[in-house]
Formats: C-alpha cells, structure tokens, sequence
C-alpha cells in the first residue's frame, strides 16, 4: 500500500515539473514579405497663396493740388468721376475751385491755382503768351445751345444762324439769363451779341453772376432763354422747364484745354501735382472715359475727347476764310485755295513778344482785293472760329504793307498786323468783316 502510494506521488511530482518548464514556441511560418504599398503622388503641403500687392507708391511731395475749372466741368458731373481716379493712382488730394473761365484764368495770373481746365480759347492764348502757363493740351470739347421755353416766343427754331437767333430775341424782348461771369459761355455769348450789333436792354436782359447749372435754374424760373454748353444742361434739364431750341452753328464749337501754371513765375505752385493732373487727362485711358461719359445716360456723350487731334478741324473741316460785309464780290476761301495763292515772308514782332521771327503767308492787300471793299469802308473786322473778333481802322490796314494773313500751325489761318497793338493780332480767323 505504501509502496503504491509512494510510486503515485512520484507521478504527480514529475507532472508538475513538466506543467512548470518554460514553453519554446515554434517559430512561425515563414512568409514571404509583404509587398511595399502601390506608390503614390507625393502630398505636398502648399503654403497658403497670399494675394501679392502691388508696391504703394510714395506718397507726394506736396500732395495739395489746386485745381481751378470751369463750372461746367463741375455740373456736368465729370470731376465727379475723373478726380477719384486720379486721387487713387498718384496720391494727389485735389482742392477744386469751381469758378468762370476769367476768374480760373485770373487765379492762375496769380499764382493761386497750380492747373486750369477751362473753355476760352483766345484768353488762354493771352495767358501763355503773357508767360502765366508752362503747358497747354486740347483735351475734349462740347458745344453751346440755345435753351429756353417750349413755347419759342421769340422763334428762334427757325434762324439760320446764331446771330439770327441772338437777334430774334432782342426783338422780341424775350427774357434772356446771362452767367455775367466772365466765364468761357459769358464771352461767347458777349461776342454773339456783339457779332448782332445789338447791346441787351436791362428791361429782359437778366445777369445771374452765377454758374451754369444756377443760371439754367433761373432761366427756367424766368421763362426765359440761355446760352449753355450742352453737357451741363442734358445733366440738368430733369430739373429744367428748358428745351434746346437753337444748335450746331459752328460758332457755338466750346473747346476745352488742360494749362499748368508756370513755375518759373510763381515758384510755389505744384507744378509736379500740375504736371502730374495735365498727363492723367490726356492719358488714353482718361480720354477713354471721357469718349462714353454720358452715354449710358442720354445716348450720347457729353464732351468728344480729343487730345491728338487738330483743335482748327474738330469738326471734320478745314478752316474756310469768308471775306464779307462792305464788298462788291464776297469771297469764301478753303485753306486750300489761300495756300495755293501767292505766299510772302515778312519778319515781325508780336507786341507781346521778346524777339521778331518770321511769318508766312497771303498779303492782306491781295486777300482784299478779290472782295473789292467799299470806298467807305471804315473799318475791318477779324472773326476768329471761337468767336473772337479783332477790329482794326480800315485806313490802318491799307496802310500795311506787311500785313498778312499766316498759313500757321495745324492748318490755322492768323492775322499777322505788324506795327499794330496786339489787339490788331488773331489766331484761327475764319472770316474777314468789311464796315
């Protein structure tokens, strides 16, 4: 029994040694490895794309521009749309003073302006010609219209003229609203009225001292007739009891130039900012907008952009030159007829002139000749395209032997009177009156 009990515990002795021996686990099976992943496009982490700006550029000098303009470039709404513009792209802040073409023209005598955008033709010539202006650019032009009640009670509709409507109005007592300003439209409707002979009565004739968009209000209030450029009065005439009953005389071609103020007479003037304002406005892309302004609005523009072109042509003809008034013949010339006559070289001073140079062109003498003037004639008239007239003694002009009339620049025809005032002188005459 001992013997069994022994041999049982001596088996359960080795089991245990067996359980507690540390287990060698067979290594697994080989496989074989696992192949690499397909390959794939790199993913590459891209820094954020941040927008790159254009450098600023620095700011001015002297960042205040003084810009001194007719009203009508004011109320006509196009300032409105050109001076941010220009704000924007060089840094300039542009103080715009708003006034008459003579008041602009007198700020700028003064040094009280550093450019002007205005409408007088002949008193900007006198400006440079006086050493006030550095630069002078043909920028855009419009033209003038007679407005006034539908009614038409002094029928104006029906001249054959501007002079004819001025004078129909004189007769007919009809109210008449003048700017009085001496703006660029005062001196052309002065220079109508004058062309008609006729001095306004104060009994109709009213003077606003006002701009154009103001003088339109009165006119209307009035019942009365107005001279305006058309850009301000199709900006206006929703305001307006006012209609367009007289247009397209030549006469009525209102021509806008851009002028820097010369800094050799007036130091202090931003003539960089001047300069600066000059270039944007006869840029393309400011003549570019100004070519369509209007046109979403009225179906036309309100001023013909027109830097580049030649300012005796803007309305696609040469300049004719008319000799009239107290003639036996009247005489109607092309440029091409006086540039194929005989042509003589005088050398002369202008008045206003520091040196003599020289001039080429027709003897006035010979140009008369073809109209024959009365024995009476008293006195001889240049009319110049813008309406400017220049009178001279008729004795005086036969008395001149050198004085011509100049085949000048682009086409223009100038009256060269030497010995005389420069009064006596005009450029881009068109017609030669005999009284």
């Amino acid at each position: 029994m001992k013997k069994t009990l022994y041999s049982l515990l001596i088996v359960v002795f080795l089991f245990g040694l067996v359980a507690c021996a540390p287990v060698t686990q067979a290594p697994p099976a080989t496989e074989e490895p696992a192949a690499p992943p397909a390959t794939e496009a790199p993913v590459v982490t891209e820094e954020p794309v941040v927008a790159t700006e254009a450098p600023e550029k620095p700011a001015p000098e002297n960042p205040e521009l003084i810009l001194a303009t007719t009203t009508s470039t004011r109320d006509s709404g196009l300032l409105d749309v050109l001076l941010p513009i220009f704000e924007e792209q060089t840094g300039y802040v542009v103080k715009m003073i708003a006034v008459g073409t003579g008041e602009a023209l007198k700020m700028g005598e003064e040094g009280n302006a550093d450019v002007l955008m205005v409408h007088a033709p002949a008193s900007e010539v006198t400006f440079m010609e006086n050493g006030f202006g550095k630069q002078r650019e043909l920028m855009m032009h419009n033209d003038f219209v007679l407005v006034g009640p539908a009614e038409d009670p002094a029928g104006i509709k029906t001249a054959a003229s501007a002079v004819e409507a001025f004078t129909k109005i004189a007769e007919a007592k009809a109210p008449f609203a003048s700017r009085a300003d001496d703006s660029g439209t005062h001196k052309m409707e002065l220079k109508l009225w004058e062309n008609a002979a006729i001095t306004p009565d104060p009994a109709w004739y009213l003077e606003t001292g006002q701009g154009m968009a103001d003088t339109l209000k009165i006119a209307s209030e009035k019942y009365a007739y107005t001279l305006t450029d058309r850009a301000t009065y199709l900006f206006q005439m929703e305001n307006l009891d006012l209609e367009i009953l007289y247009e397209g005389d030549p006469a009525f071609l209102n021509i806008y130039h851009v002028i820097t103020v010369n800094p050799d007479k007036w130091p202090l003037v931003n003539a960089e900012g001047a300069q600066a304002f000059l270039d944007f406005c006869i840029s393309p892309e400011t003549q570019a907008i100004i070519k369509d302004y209007g046109t979403d609005k009225f179906g036309q523009p309100l001023f013909i952009a027109d830097y580049g072109k030649d300012e005796n042509n803007l309305l696609g003809e040469k300049p004719a030159l008319k000799i009239g008034g107290n003639v036996e013949t009247e005489v109607s010339l092309s440029y091409d007829d006086v540039a194929a006559m005989t042509m003589t070289t005088v050398n002369a001073k202008h008045p206003k002139k520091d040196a003599a140079r020289d001039y080429t062109g027709v003897l006035l003498s010979e140009l008369l000749a073809l109209a024959k003037p009365g024995a009476d004639a008293t006195k001889l008239t240049f009319v110049a395209s813008d309406g400017f007239t220049s009178e001279v003694a008729m004795a005086d002009v036969l008395a001149c032997a050198d004085c011509l009339v100049e085949l000048g620049d682009e086409q223009s025809l100038n009256a060269v009177m030497p010995g005389m005032e420069s009064k006596a002188w005009a450029k881009y005459v068109v017609e030669i009156v005999i009284e």
